[in-house]
């Protein structure tokens, strides 16, 4: 149970946050204002962005894209819940992974649901080039894959007290040996 308590606070905070901020965003920067936090690497810059990651089908015509989106994101949570529900309580590190995509997937999908596209304000550059903006949804995701294939590659470190199985920290002493004699559940002498 603790682990879909962990989903439903992580895909909250996420969701809240991204969506408290593209507010702030709209709020502030849709007028063309930016703001620059890193002089020459880093601003706050309003973005609507129909397309996907990178503008992807940012081109393709809103009939087929606003559809496609929303049935791509509905097919993606329903995804990432199903996976949730097969990894153990015991893989904290997957279930964090998993949480933080399914709050980033979750505050994006608001977006196409209320205005066919996605508010960025995210602006990483250098001189004249420019990474895709983005927002904290994004962030949640690209930090959920990251965490999830080093977990995929390099597994999760098995803390003492799990390895044990019932919650008692893992001993590395043999057991002790059943007492001998007779009528001592051993051997008859």
């Amino acid at each position: 149970k603790s682990k879909y308590l962990w989903l439903a606070t992580t895909v909250i905070v996420v969701t809240a946050l991204d969506q408290y901020t593209k507010h702030l965003a709209v709020a502030r920067l849709k007028s063309g204002a930016v703001i620059d936090v890193i002089r020459k690497l880093f601003q706050l810059r309003y973005v609507e962005n129909p397309g996907a990651a990178w503008g992807f089908l940012a081109g393709a015509s809103e009939s087929f894209r606003a559809p496609f989106f929303i049935a791509v994101s509905l097919l993606a949570i329903a995804f990432i819940i199903y996976f949730y529900r097969k990894v153990g309580n015991d893989q904290k590190v997957m279930l964090a992974s998993l949480a933080m995509i399914l709050g980033g997937a979750v505050g994006n999908f608001i977006d196409r649901l209320h205005q066919n596209y996605v508010v960025d304000f995210i602006d990483w550059y250098w001189k004249d080039w420019h990474w895709p903006t983005f927002n904290i949804a994004d962030s949640a995701i690209s930090l959920g894959v990251v965490l999830m294939v080093w977990t995929m590659i390099f597994g999760e470190e098995e803390r003492p007290e799990e390895a044990s199985g019932d919650g008692a920290p893992a001993t590395t002493a043999p057991p002790e040996p059943p007492p001998a004699g007779p009528g001592a559940g051993g051997p008859p002498a």
